[in-house]
């Protein structure tokens, strides 16, 4: 979205034909720009830069969801992003994770985590390794994708009809989810990542595919 655009200074950088992400320290300095390529899933860095002393997202989860109870993990910024366009305070490793990233999450103000790596090997490494570190300091939750699918890569697989304050919606809903001391319906509504605070849902009704 726009805000979430302009919240995180995202650019594009003709020369490279690449999305830039700026990445900032924990006083939300600047510390070096990530380049994703848009003809592919390459992703640039600055040369000489270590991006496991940087957690992607975590000065914006201090300025603007410091009183959140959880904060989404996730291995790429783009999934870390969409989290932000649904209000879901989230962060991202730039990969498995590593170095200086789990003693900044060790000491970030927030409870609880919800492990969100991708659904391969690798991304399975790095959650162990995320519980492993963490599992002594903070609560953790595991986010279990269905089908194989990343955030970003959901589809519509199963459909639910529900009334959220009135109003009928059909979603393809991926998990209930704990946040700020509320659980929320997390759920695809014509593709786009919404969630919906679960006490206000009624009449659940599963509908066939067509």
């Amino acid at each position: 979205t726009d805000d979430v655009i302009e919240l995180f200074d995202i650019g594009f950088d003709k020369e490279t034909n690449c999305i830039t992400m700026p990445v900032h320290d924990l006083d939300g300095k600047t510390v070096f720009i990530q380049r994703r390529s848009v003809n592919g899933k390459y992703h640039h860095y600055d040369r000489g830069v270590d991006k496991t002393n940087y957690v992607y997202g975590a000065y914006e989860c201090i300025k603007y969801h410091k009183n959140s109870g959880s904060v989404v993990i996730c291995e790429s910024i783009l999934n870390a992003l969409t989290c932000w366009t649904v209000d879901i305070p989230a962060v991202a490793l730039m990969g498995l994770g590593g170095g200086n990233q789990y003693n900044i999450l060790k000491k970030l103000p927030f409870k609880s985590y919800i492990i969100a790596m991708d659904p391969d090997i690798r991304g399975d490494k790095g959650r162990d390794n995320l519980i492993q570190k963490l599992k002594n300091s903070k609560i953790l939750y595991d986010f279990i994708y269905p089908y194989d699918l990343d955030i970003n890569d959901l589809g519509k697989k199963d459909i639910n009809l529900i009334k959220y304050f009135k109003k009928d919606f059909t979603l393809s809903p991926l998990k209930i989810a704990l946040f700020d001391g509320f659980w929320y319906l997390l759920a695809l509504d014509n593709g786009k990542f919404k969630k919906f605070h679960f006490k206000s849902v009624k009449n659940v009704e599963i509908l066939e595919r067509e």
